[in-house]
């Protein structure tokens, strides 16, 4: 491998969502004649002044970059790895005293507003205002950060419980970040435990505890290995993903466990992903008759 070629793969590697800077294309110790080059061989493209991507870069990116802003928050989380909020417009930063807003919703409200330009813009304070750096996505930390004050709580124990179990951020860090920003953001975290191993199961998780339900997430039981979420001692509710749960051995895997824990006493629940994201509201009103019937239908299972 050439060097040249040894700086532009390290280049690709680093620019999430495929889109990088002139700046970071220098500091890879590449020469703008390097870049034309690359851009005539077809390995580059140019976005917008002073960006360019790789292939095909991710649409929020470009979009963020060519409107003199930074991808952050949840939209930006989401490329580092963390649970996809899927929010319907990207979230960017611009830079303090520049024309736009952040706009906030309150827990429960539908999907995130419109804003200018179809982005959500996040306008930090003037105290709080961190340049916009040579990368067209913010970091770990300061997308976070810009996530505390606009998530609901919610939805930033998705994001939170995301980020701690795939080790993409420390306790430290998280209860940091939540200690220097608003009252409202040390409120939030209280939600944030870090244990469960899906974004469904964080949001079932919170729904319970909002109504008083006592919920232990990965409880494990002999012959049967660890459960999502045990609930005030006989309700087991798993939280099924479209990743590991599909194949026939899984779903064989699964009724195999579901039989121990009936024989065990306690009633299982499957919910797919498909109930929790897109028919929450028939799933919880179901969910509802299960805990006021109780424990007069244990060992069960039952598929919502």
């Amino acid at each position: 491998m050439t060097e040249h070629a040894s700086h532009t793969a390290i280049i690709t590697k680093r620019a999430l969502g495929g889109v990088f800077s002139r700046a970071e294309w220098h500091q890879e110790g590449l020469t703008d004649a390097e870049l034309r080059r690359a851009m005539r061989e077809g390995q580059v493209a140019r976005v917008c002044r002073g960006w360019y991507e790789f292939g095909a870069g991710r649409l929020e990116v470009k979009r963020a970059v060519r409107a003199r802003a930074r991808l952050t928050c949840t939209s930006a989380l989401a490329l580092h790895g963390a649970w996809d909020l899927r929010p319907a417009y990207p979230h960017v930063r611009i830079r303090f005293g520049e024309r736009g807003h952040t706009e906030r919703r309150s827990e429960g409200a539908p999907a995130f507003g419109p804003s200018e330009r179809g982005l959500l813009l996040h306008r930090p304070s003037r105290g709080g205002d961190v340049p916009l750096g040579r990368c067209a996505v913010d970091d770990v930390e300061l997308a976070l950060r810009m996530a505390f004050e606009c998530l609901g709580a919610r939805d930033l124990a998705v994001v939170g419980d995301s980020l701690l179990n795939r080790g993409l951020v420390s306790e430290e860090v998280l209860l940091g970040i939540a200690a220097s920003g608003s009252a409202g953001a040390a409120r939030k975290v209280e939600g944030v435990d870090g244990t469960s191993m899906s974004g469904t199961e964080t949001l079932v998780r919170c729904w319970l505890r909002g109504r008083g339900c006592a919920v232990e997430t990965q409880a494990q039981f002999d012959g049967v290995g660890y459960v999502d979420l045990l609930v005030d001692g006989w309700l087991i509710v798993e939280c099924d993903s479209r990743e590991f749960h599909v194949s026939p051995a899984a779903a064989a895997e699964d009724r195999r466990r579901d039989l121990l824990l009936v024989a065990m006493g306690f009633v299982v629940v499957r919910l797919t992903y498909e109930q929790v994201m897109v028919e929450w509201e028939s799933t919880e009103q179901a969910l509802l008759k299960v805990l006021a019937r109780g424990r007069r239908i244990s060992g069960s299972s039952v598929g919502l």
